[in-house]
């Protein structure tokens, strides 16, 4: 939920500066890593990725490294989260409270009807992030120190796609 509601934000923001996301490359930070740490995951810091790589990242593999790179890359991530709640108040989420983008700390709340509103949002938005839910790999590429380029297999962690969703009667209006 907080990384699509993260994917929303970050679209609406490139729309805005008009920034290429096949493009600009963010760096992942040891805040990053510290941020959105779990056990599971193995970002290697200071390695760039586009902003499409990271959001393949966050949505296909849940990837909270890469939803925390994203928080923090253009404006503040404060100023990120408070774009988030920002976004959720539009779409109608009124019952969710969001305080960081990867969903990694408890303090993040809603409810299955504020999810709702979210899908619709995002079936109704001009960007690909129901698209992205429904792979079910994505290849990143990148370098290991002393190789040659390798490629990044990432499986999906999602159990559940917006096209499921969409199949089992989330219309958009």
């Amino acid at each position: 939920l907080s990384k699509l509601l993260t994917a929303l934000v970050v679209y609406d923001i490139c729309k805005e500066k008009n920034i290429d996301i096949k493009r600009y490359k963010i760096e992942i930070s040891q805040s990053d890593k510290k941020n959105g740490v779990s056990k599971n995951q193995q970002v290697p810091i200071k390695r760039a990725f586009t902003i499409e790589q990271l959001l393949d990242m966050a949505l296909v593999k849940s990837t909270n490294e890469a939803a925390e790179a994203l928080s923090r890359w253009i404006i503040p991530r404060v100023e990120f989260v408070r774009r988030m709640n920002q976004k959720a108040r539009s779409l109608g989420m009124t019952k969710s409270k969001f305080t960081n983008p990867s969903w990694i700390q408890s303090s993040n709340t809603s409810t299955i009807w504020d999810l709702e509103r979210l899908t619709v949002g995002i079936l109704n938005s001009p960007y690909p992030i129901g698209k992205t839910t429904q792979k079910k790999e994505t290849k990143i590429p990148w370098v290991k120190k002393g190789k040659r380029n390798k490629e990044w297999f990432l499986w999906s962690a999602n159990v559940i796609t917006l096209s499921k969703i969409k199949e089992y009667g989330a219309t958009p209006v």
